[in-house]
Parts: structure tokens; sequence; C-alpha cells
């Protein structure tokens, strides 16, 4: 289960405000993002804003991850320059609810890999729409706390 959208706004507001990675309300885990270009861009910027990087730009993320290959070109082959640019023209104040929605996901993700039926909550096999909006509903109203 994924919610690139969680990921894209909560990494935009990580990048807009790196101060967020020192706030007791926000515990950030890399196996928090759903795939290895979000993982990698979140190293990144955790990395810039924990160093004390006060206005992380794309091209000092660009410049950051250039000194690892491997890394840089997961960057690249999605286009990550053009990514940020879209976030921070994009950025919008949900962070709170992109925030939830992705530590959500990653509790099922962490409990599905441990053998746990998560269908309560998230079931990609329903094809029935009311069946379908009552278990987003669930997921909604639900915290993964």
């Amino acid at each position: 289960m994924a919610d690139k959208l969680a990921a894209f706004y909560v990494l935009s507001g990580l990048i807009k405000d790196p101060s967020l990675f020192m706030s007791d309300k926000y515990l950030f885990t890399v196996e928090d993002f759903p795939t290895r270009f979000h993982k990698i861009l979140f190293a990144c910027v955790e990395y810039l804003g924990k160093n004390g990087a006060d206005n992380i730009t794309p091209l000092l993320i660009d410049e950051h991850l250039s000194k690892f290959p491997k890394q840089y070109a997961v960057f690249t082959a999605n286009n990550g320059l053009q990514y940020i640019e879209r976030m921070l023209v994009g950025f919008e104040n949900n962070f709170d609810i992109s925030y939830a929605s992705l530590k959500k996901c990653s509790l099922l993700n962490k409990l599905y890999e441990n053998g746990i039926d998560i269908s309560e909550f998230y079931n990609p096999n329903t094809i029935s729409i009311d069946e379908s909006t009552q278990v987003n509903e669930r997921f909604q109203n639900t915290t993964a706390e």
C-alpha cells in the first residue's frame, strides 16, 4: 500500500521547512516512504535538514545526491529536479493530513509484512464501489497511533 501523494506533500513540507525534523510532533523514518525514489529523496532531505541546511533547494539536493552514483541514478531516472520543482510550486498546507496518511500506510505495510490481515483497512482486490468506500472510510477514520 502506498500513498504517493502523501509522500509528495510530506517531502515538500520537509524541503520548505527542515525544522520539522526537530519537532517532537513528528517521527520520520525512511521506511515510511513508498518507493526507492521517495526513500532516497527523503534520506537526502533529512541529512541536509539535520546538518544545518535551513534553505533546501533543488540544486542543493542534486549536488548532494551526485556524490552517490547509485542513488543519483535513481534520482535522475525519476526526473528528480523537476519533481522537486513541482513540489515547491504546488506546495499546499496539507502537511499534517499527508503525514497522518503516510504513517497509516507505513503501519499497514508493516502489519501486512508480518502476516496480519489488513483487509479491513485496505483491500486491493475489492471490485464493489460500496465496499471500497467503506474500506476507505475505515482507513481515513483510523490513526496510526
